[in-house]
């Protein structure tokens, strides 16, 4: 529907996680928890997969932009708010959390994430 209703000269622009997003997190889940396969899938494939090749096909510009924000938690209660804010978060691993979690932090200063992202800008459509 996108492509039908862009302007000549207008532009889409797609940002989602993209390849390495969350490995410290998803490394640290292992500890206690199988990951759903679809949740990595998302940041290891769907730009790839999906965003690029639609950009590819459809749009004579295509520019690609990776971005990386690396959060420092500073503490439990607040790595505990990131974890029961997951989409994949269980209360059956709420115990193993809170004990490899209460071991990071009493270990580290922090725990540190990498937010990898991809911004996807498509611009002139390619005339069919």
């Amino acid at each position: 529907v996108l492509k039908r209703k862009i302007k000549e000269e207008g532009k889409i622009a797609v940002m989602a996680p993209y390849k390495g997003n969350n490995d410290e997190w998803y490394s640290f889940l292992r500890k206690f928890m199988k990951i759903p396969e679809k949740v990595e899938a998302v940041s290891e494939e769907f730009m790839d997969k999906v965003v690029l090749p639609f950009a590819e096909k459809n749009f004579s510009g295509v520019e690609k932009h990776e971005f990386v924000n690396r959060i420092a938690i500073q503490s439990f209660e607040d790595l505990k708010d990131y974890w029961v804010s997951n989409i994949y978060h269980k209360e059956e691993y709420d115990r193993d959390f809170e004990a490899y979690a209460r071991k990071h932090m009493a270990e580290n200063k922090d725990f540190v994430l990498n937010k990898k992202a991809l911004l996807v800008i498509m611009k002139g459509k390619k005339q069919v």
